[in-house]
């Protein structure tokens, strides 16, 4: 009798320890999980009990504003673009294609898109929403800002859609951002993400600034360019132009040409013109504490010239850098026992860094005046500066 209780103990014994062992188990395995299990986002909104997580970029588009319905009411008006190019070389005829993105914008069969997408084309294809393939034909380029315009040709009905413009001045950074396009030939892709900063800076192909820029954290990748930058309304406040990576693939920095830009050309991209930007021919760098005391300058704001570009409307005007460039030769070198000009206004109005330059030409058409207040060897001067047409692949102010 004895041996069956010492046998029921142990049995007993046994019971409650396996027991302890699975609740300590199960209390230690919800500790684990929820020690490493990542906090909650801070863009995550409060959730009632049993409803899925939802985070501020996908509850910023719920509603009307679905991507799928933002998709479903632009992707139509997205064109694929081939740009192809024939050149004869030492074997003989050859044929280069590149690819990018467009939209409708009227029912005309306007397209607008990126300038780098079309530039030097023989023959541009443009590749329609059902499938049709017809050609595009450049009306009207401004490849200061990046932007072309081409007119769908041979349109046998009106287009599928057309994409809405809407306002890039009212952006706002934090807002969500849907891009369109056709990333490595795959049509009609779309992404999500926000509004990561707007005014930034970008140089076109040109060397032209263009300004206001958008970026985007939304997957913008090549075959993306000339594609639209939509708000939560499905509205187009960008044309998509350029990553900002160095594996040539998408890091959550993307650049979008503001809408608005293009909105203020498009009257002269319609009429066929291509846009002329005025061009003053010089490069400079804004004056610094380090550069007043290392030159022994005479004033601590302004702006110094530092390369005036040969026969460009700064050199005809007599302008002076620390750089000189011979038109002959193409050398360069420094100009010794001077320091070169210092702009210190234009038109009358202080400037203490490039942007400030570049603004003021900028509002100017070509063949206008600026009246340039400058130091040259301690003494002030006036220099009036007749402004040229910017001309392409120049990288200079």
């Amino acid at each position: 009798m004895k041996r069956y209780g010492l046998l029921f103990v142990v049995i007993a014994c046994l019971l409650v320890g396996a027991l302890a062992g699975g609740l300590a188990g199960a209390y230690g395995t919800r500790y684990y999980l929820s020690k490493n299990t990542p906090q909650q986002s801070p863009l995550a909104l409060p959730l009632q009990p049993g409803q899925p997580q939802i985070n501020a970029k996908e509850a910023a588009l719920t509603g009307e504003g679905t991507v799928t319905a933002v998709y479903k009411k632009v992707s139509p008006a997205v064109v694929n673009i081939k740009n192809i190019r024939y050149s004869v070389g030492f074997f003989g005829p050859s044929e280069e294609t590149a690819t990018g993105s467009g939209f409708i914008i009227d029912a005309e069969g306007h397209v607008l898109t990126n300038y780098h997408v079309v530039k030097g084309a023989s023959t541009i294809q443009v590749g329609l929403y059902d499938g049709t393939i017809v050609e595009g034909e450049l009306l009207g380029a401004d490849p200061g800002n990046d932007l072309a315009l081409l007119k769908l040709k041979g349109l046998k009905q009106p287009p599928a859609a057309i994409a809405t413009l809407g306002d890039s001045d009212l952006v706002e950074v934090g807002e969500p951002a849907i891009a369109l396009g056709n990333p490595f030939g795959l049509e009609r892709t779309v992404t999500l993400g926000i509004i990561s900063g707007k005014g930034r800076v970008m140089t076109s192909e040109t060397g032209q600034v263009v300004r206001d820029v958008l970026q985007t954290d939304a997957a913008i990748n090549p075959g993306n360019s000339g594609g639209p930058l939509l708000n939560a309304k499905g509205e187009v406040i960008g044309i998509n132009t350029a990553i900002e990576s160095p594996v040539k693939g998408s890091v959550g920095i993307g650049f979008a040409v503001p809408i608005n830009a293009a909105k203020k050309v498009l009257p002269q991209l319609i009429a066929g013109k291509n846009v002329k930007h005025p061009w003053i021919g010089i490069s400079g760098i804004a004056l610094t504490k380090d550069l007043v005391t290392q030159y022994n300058l005479p004033t601590d704001k302004g702006v110094l010239v530092y390369d005036v570009v040969p026969g460009s409307p700064a050199a005809q005007a007599g302008l002076r850098g620390i750089v000189v460039r011979s038109q002959r030769s193409g050398w360069t070198y420094v100009q010794p026992g001077s320091i070169g000009d210092i702009i210190v206004g234009v038109d009358d109005k202080p400037v203490s860094s490039v942007e400030d330059i570049s603004r003021v030409v900028d509002s100017k058409q070509v063949g206008d005046t600026v009246r340039l207040s400058i130091i040259r060897d301690g003494k002030g001067l006036v220099v009036n500066v007749k402004l040229a047409e910017w001309p392409e692949n120049l990288r200079a102010e």
